[in-house]
């Protein structure tokens, strides 16, 4: 039976995958049987079908996450069913992972982590990078290494940038630096504020750059013409 609805699984809905949990555990869907149906799935799965069922599975997620009695271990499972390339991108993943920790507030931090770790920075968009760099509720390293990357990414456009000036790198530089070493003497919770204010002001050299960019373009524009 798996098997057949394993076929199949591109046509359904998500409310055809809620199946009334019967059995020993306290989840109010079984989950299970749909891990193992995603699975029947992935062995003979169609390439152009593959990021439909991962839609389908993330809408699954986000409804399922709600339940106070979904063991962390289901909710991992029912990500890892599916191979990373199943979705365009990792932000119906991301809601359904916040979601899940919305539900779940005492979680502990490496229940936090396991939930989040296959979620990865560069399958986000900007929106969702932003609003989970923001989020209180993910994992603390999770939340640092986006803002690490979400550095990194502004360092590189500025430094590759023609119009870069020399003192904005040499700020950029000294911030990080600044920040690597405050980061020593400090709390977690502290150590991601401090990140949070060196990433809205590198954002703002930033916009300087990209400023500085339009009116030296405009100028050319003006000298040709």
């Amino acid at each position: 039976m798996e098997r057949r609805i394993a076929l199949m699984l591109e046509h359904c809905s998500v409310q055809d995958l809620l199946v009334k949990n019967c059995g020993d555990k306290d989840s109010i869907y079984d989950v299970g049987v749909v891990i193992r149906v995603v699975k029947n799935y992935v062995k003979n799965a169609v390439p152009r079908s593959v990021c439909i069922v991962g839609k389908l599975m993330d809408g699954y997620l986000t409804l399922i996450a709600r339940d106070i009695n979904l063991s962390v271990y289901d909710f991992k499972s029912l990500v890892e069913a599916l191979p990373t390339n199943a979705r365009y991108s990792d932000d119906n993943l991301y809601r359904a992972m916040d979601m899940y920790l919305k539900a779940h507030p005492h979680l502990t931090e490496e229940e936090r982590k396991s939930v989040c770790e296959t979620m990865e920075y560069h399958r986000l968009s900007e929106e969702a990078r932003q609003h989970a760099m923001k989020n209180d509720r993910l994992p603390l390293k999770v939340v640092t290494q986006f803002m690490l990357l979400d550095q990194v990414k502004m360092v590189r456009f500025m430094t590759a940038n023609e119009a870069n000036q020399k003192d904005i790198r040499t700020k950029t530089r000294t911030s990080i630096k600044g920040l690597d070493r405050g980061c020593m003497q400090m709390t977690p919770r502290k150590e991601i504020k401090l990140m949070r204010n060196e990433v809205e002001n590198m954002k703002m050299q930033l916009n300087q750059l990209q400023l500085c960019k339009a009116k030296l373009q405009s100028q050319v524009k003006r000298c040709i013409k």
